[in-house]
């Protein structure tokens, strides 16, 4: 997570909202298809035209009172995908890169012959481009997947890995301003170093009974349950490092309706807990980019009234820096010990691998401070390779049998 030595000057929504700034938009994802449509019908553009990869720069000439004008043809398209109109684009819808000179192929024709120039009909394009609004909000999903398993330049190391990571650091760096007692922490300091033993881990999955149906949520949120003498121990953890400890299962399902109300309308609600098997920290990850899935397949454009709102929404739903807080990357009353100087001129894998060496260190510091009498094993395993993120699963949910009334 820390990938400069400047880092622990900014906070993790910062942070998280700077690796994620070029995620690919919804427009991006139509130009870049739309594309594929044009040279799919006019294969010779790629080759007179090289600089040209999107239909980034195309506009449609129009002539109105004598006067020509130009619109964007991807926004002519996001135009037709916001109002469910069928796209009927004619050859009068002349399209330029550089108006108003239309646009025109120079093909070469036989050795004797000059370059034949070709107009482009956009008549042509239409039910290309009909299929690529039809799929336009799963190519957007398919988009960000992408580019989640991509490469962060800065830490070259895939983002969902970089994210696994940041979640871990922003969880060291709340462990100690949540008001938990030692036990607690303890707990949290066995899930940080690995130390499962003891310690179940559970994803939270709900049912809420709607008036439309039933919607199915799998939360990005930890339950960590241990037996501790005779009392058991039971601490929710949020991506963002937040930990709530509850008393009993009771009391965690109250929360859990009153959290659940504020954000979604429901008459019912059923809730069950969910073994983790795995890296807890990778499956919180990648449970951020499936609820960010979820909810552009449940997004809805029949409120929108432009193509400005229905861009700034699907950006907004994509940006994971939502579920951070504006919270420094160091931890309060922390010693301002100076790092190393050749970390300023290293690269961006070995800067990710010494942060993540000290995220390690500290965690096992912190699991050794358990005090003698704890029942937590402090025993350590290896820190796992990157692939067991692909590795990380849950065992079979146990439904709850009781039913939540929402308020």
């Amino acid at each position: 997570m820390t990938d400069t030595p400047d880092a622990i000057s900014e906070t993790f929504k910062q942070k998280v909202a700077d690796c994620f700034a070029k995620r690919p938009t919804i427009r991006d994802v139509l130009s870049h298809e739309g594309f594929k449509v044009l040279v799919d019908h006019y294969p010779w553009v790629r080759d007179t035209h090289p600089q040209l990869t999107s239909l980034d720069d195309f506009v449609i000439l129009h002539t109105a009172d004598g006067a020509d004008t130009h619109r964007s043809l991807v926004d002519e398209l996001l135009e037709h995908f916001l109002t469910g109109e069928r796209l009927q684009l004619s050859l009068a819808d002349r399209p330029s890169i550089a108006p108003p000179e239309p646009f025109q192929l120079r093909v070469e024709g036989a050795s004797n012959s000059k370059p034949a120039a070709i107009a482009l009909d956009l008549s042509r394009l239409n039910e290309g481009l009909e299929h690529v609004l039809g799929a336009l909000l799963e190519m957007f999903q398919l988009a960000q997947v992408g580019f989640w398993n991509g490469t962060d330049p800065t830490s070259q190391v895939s983002r969902t890995l970089w994210l696994e990571h940041t979640i871990k650091a922003a969880l060291l760096c709340n462990l100690h301003d949540q008001g938990l007692d030692i036990d607690e922490k303890a707990a949290l300091y066995a899930l940080l170093a690995e130390a499962h033993e003891g310690l179940v881990i559970s994803a939270v999955s709900v049912n809420l009974k709607t008036a439309g149906g039933t919607l199915s949520v799998t939360l990005a949120g930890l339950l960590l349950s241990m037996a501790h003498g005779t009392r058991r121990l039971l601490l929710h953890c949020k991506p963002d490092g937040r930990v709530r400890s509850f008393t009993d299962l009771t009391a965690f399902a109250s929360a859990l309706q009153g959290e659940l109300a504020r954000r979604y309308r429901f008459e019912r609600l059923s809730w069950a807990h969910t073994t983790v098997i795995g890296n807890p920290f990778a499956f919180q990850a990648r449970q951020l980019l499936n609820a960010m899935l979820e909810d552009i397949e449940r997004f809805s454009i029949g409120s929108l009234t432009s193509v400005s709102d229905l861009q700034n929404q699907l950006h907004r739903l994509s940006d994971p820096s939502a579920h951070f807080l504006n919270q420094a990357c160091r931890a309060h009353n922390m010693p301002d010990v100076s790092l190393p100087a050749w970390l300023a001129g290293a690269e961006g894998s070995d800067r990710h691998a010494y942060h993540t060496a000290l995220l390690d260190l500290a965690a096992q510091q912190g699991t050794l401070k358990v005090p003698p009498h704890s029942a937590m094993s402090t025993t350590f395993r290896a820190t796992p390779s990157a692939a067991c993120a692909s590795n990380c699963k849950t065992t079979t949910r146990r439904w709850h049998s009781t039913t939540l009334t929402r308020s």
